[in-house]
């Protein structure tokens, strides 16, 4: 069994990574698209950047994965009551069983 120290830190480093992932993405996006021809041409670093950018997010894995984990996690020690109030897709107010 683990310590909870340690999970607490794969947490902590997985929402950090997921959010360094999508800030360093939309900034390099940004500089692409600020550039204009010249931000995917060979005189400027951009198109470095955004290879290097892109091959660490598809080696890392899908942010869609590492926000389920996250989720999966948050959501582990709650009881049953306390989702309760809240409403689920699909799901009617008031008509659950």
């Amino acid at each position: 069994m683990r310590c909870d120290d340690s999970d607490r830190a794969r947490q902590l480093a997985r929402r950090a990574r997921t959010l360094m992932d999508e800030v360093v993405q939309d900034a390099i996006d940004l500089a692409v698209q600020c550039c204009g021809a010249n931000g995917i041409g060979q005189d400027l670093p951009l198109s470095e950047f955004y290879e290097s950018v892109r091959q660490f997010r598809i080696v890392d894995g899908a942010d869609e994965v590492h926000r389920r984990v996250i989720a999966r996690h948050a959501f582990e020690d709650l009881e049953e009551a306390e989702l309760e109030p809240l409403t689920r897709f699909g799901d009617p107010v008031g008509k659950r069983e």
